[in-house]
């Protein structure tokens, strides 16, 4: 699998954003521009016609201010002194236009110089903008760099996990192969050699102490051939490879077959081990061996954890539109706390009593939730347990 180059990454994303950056810069200038000769247009316009008002203002207040100077004087005054009046007023005139004017290149000049004052500090302003613009930018710049090397190292490190990952899922199936092949064989091979020799046990004048070994090397061969399909069945769960075989099952012959398996198991222990006789049709559609494996377990686990004297008793029910089995004991019960755990993986493992992987219930779950069923348990501490389960009658 390849990997990112981060500096060629990096390299384009700054040229992309100083290209952003520059094209922001140009935009925003163009702006500024715009506004500061709009401004200026503006305000000499506005000037230009406060001059123009204020022009002809005075221009009306002189004609007006002459008209009655003369009006006013017309009957005092001689012909002569009337003249000079006129020369006096329009010399008059003249200073004041002079006078104007001077006020008018002050202000012109003190406009200019405010002008150029406001567009240093404006350019000033800009400049200090743009370099803390770009000292931001620099952090932001050092920061995402780090980000992404930061992150460049994480794929790396989540490429080399995924290839231990792979390494590991070989090896477990090759495990799993091992398992299926290499162990099972050997002790399929023991059981049927211990079934061969307890079975001519008489005619080959077998001792009662050679018997009991060799049933103790039987029952320890089918816990371990137990314990490996357990481990088997776990893997095709995990890959969902679990397929079913469905077909028309009695599900009440199942329950009596596996009580023929467990009844010689239940009488070693003193555990009386019965079926309540349905009253209802027991034919569903379903995986007829998936269904016996539930039952083994549950059958099997029951008469584990019940103490002598006790009782396993079978139930068959219809239930809505399931079919509902439960497995009843007089075993010590089950903790609130711990009931939902149990079927979940190895949960017996992490318990004082060691018996078994604690694999049967989580498989049994699956096993029934493949076929659109569940299963549970109600449990009273120091009375005992009931595990139901219960598959759909069309599944």
């Amino acid at each position: 699998m390849s990997t990112r180059k981060p500096d060629s990454f990096l390299s384009k994303e700054r040229t992309h954003t100083d290209q952003s950056l520059n094209n922001e810069r140009g935009r925003t200038d163009e702006s500024l521009t715009l506004f500061q000769t709009k401004t200026e247009k503006e305000t000499e316009d506005s000037v230009k016609q406060g001059r123009t008002l204020a022009d002809k203002l005075r221009v009306s207040n002189r004609t007006d201010s002459d008209a009655n100077e003369l009006k006013k004087n017309n009957g005092t005054l001689s012909s002569r002194d009337q003249n000079t009046l006129t020369k006096l007023l329009s010399e008059q005139r003249v200073i004041d236009d002079k006078s104007i004017a001077a006020e008018r290149t002050r202000m012109d000049a003190a406009m200019k110089l405010e002008r150029e004052k406001y567009d240093a500090t404006a350019a000033k302003l800009l400049s200090r903008e743009r370099n803390e613009t770009d000292k931001n930018l620099s952090h932001e710049r050092d920061e995402t760099d780090s980000l992404n090397l930061k992150s460049t190292n994480l794929f790396n490190e989540e490429v080399t996990s995924h290839s231990s990952t792979k390494e590991q899922l070989t090896s477990r199936d090759e495990f799993v192969a091992i398992v299926s092949h290499d162990l099972r064989n050997p002790l399929g091979a023991i059981k049927s050699c211990t079934d061969t020799l307890l079975e001519d046990a008489s005619a080959n004048g077998l001792s009662s102490d050679l018997i009991q070994w060799l049933q103790f090397i039987k029952r320890n061969a089918e816990t371990s051939l137990r314990l490996i399909s357990d481990i088997l069945d776990m893997e095709q769960v995990a890959n969902g490879k679990m397929l079913l075989n469905k077909s028309k099952i009695n599900v009440g012959a199942l329950v009596r077959q596996e009580i023929e398996v467990y009844n010689h198991i239940a009488k070693k222990n003193k555990i009386h081990l019965t079926a309540i006789e349905p009253t209802v049709n027991t034919v569903i559609v379903c995986d007829g061996d998936r269904v016996s494996q539930v039952l083994s377990n549950l059958i099997g686990n029951a008469i584990k954890f019940t103490k002598e004297g006790g009782l396993v008793t079978l139930k068959i029910e219809q239930v809505e539109d399931s079919l509902q089995v439960a497995v009843c004991d007089t075993g010590p019960g089950i903790p609130v706390e711990q009931q939902e755990r149990i079927f979940d993986r190895y949960a017996q493992i992490k318990n004082k009593d060691r018996r078994g992987l604690g694999l049967g219930l989580y498989i049994s779950r699956m096993l029934l939730e493949a076929h659109a069923g569940k299963i549970w348990v109600e449990s009273t501490l120091g009375k005992g347990s009931t595990f139901y389960f219960c598959i759909p009658n069309k599944c």
